[in-house]
């Protein structure tokens, strides 16, 4: 569990610091995205290569 020091704010959420109509909220929403197209490919990739490799 994390524990908060006494002094800061919680914690904020990109889109609520910056909001995505800002270029700093929509460079991590593009990195995500593109992320998750990498991760997508990757385990598509595995399913056709698995019974190939079996």
């Amino acid at each position: 569990m994390l524990q908060q020091h006494p002094h800061r704010d919680p914690p904020v959420q990109l889109d609520e610091a910056y909001g995505l109509d800002n270029p700093v909220g929509k460079r991590p929403a593009k990195t995500a995205t593109f992320l998750e197209r990498v991760i997508v490919d990757m385990i598509e990739s595995a399913d056709r290569w698995r019974p190939l490799l079996t």
